[in-house]
């Protein structure tokens, strides 16, 4: 980190734009004990003890599963759900959000399905969930 930037070194890093490319910029910078804050990165792992040095300027995916769930439940009246998420660590983690919000704020959790990263659609996570047989006809894809 010294030599970087012409010998100069750094002070604090500015981004990662996505919470994947942050948490392994992250990771590294800790090991230097470098500062690193991003615009745009929401993942909430970011915000556990392992990134001490990560500062971000939104809120943490967890306040926006938060929002959906309470909306879904008091505004639109879900009693009941299904899930889908990618099975990407982000997309994990999201869903893990979405499903304890759901489980505190009295919204069943029926089913959750997983959908592989870069596949054309989620043709075969929806054929697994069979949501006409579960009773779910709420679903949320993180």
């Amino acid at each position: 980190m010294a030599n970087a930037f012409g010998g100069k070194g750094a002070d604090v890093i500015i981004g990662a734009g996505f919470s994947s490319v942050s948490i392994i910029l992250a990771t590294i910078l800790n090991s230097f004990n470098k500062p690193m804050i991003s615009p745009l990165s929401t993942s909430g792992s970011l915000g556990s003890d392992k990134f001490t040095n990560f500062m971000r300027t939104v809120p943490a995916d967890d306040l926006l599963v938060l929002g959906m769930v309470r909306f879904a439940k008091y505004y639109v009246g879900w009693n009941v759900a299904c899930v889908i998420s990618g099975a990407d660590e982000y997309s994990i983690n999201g869903g893990d959000s979405l499903v304890d919000a759901a489980k505190e704020n009295g919204i069943k959790i029926l089913q959750r399905e997983f959908f592989v990263n870069g596949a054309p659609d989620m043709t075969a996570a929806t054929d697994r969930m069979v949501l006409w047989r579960r009773k779910c006809c709420s679903c949320w894809i993180f």
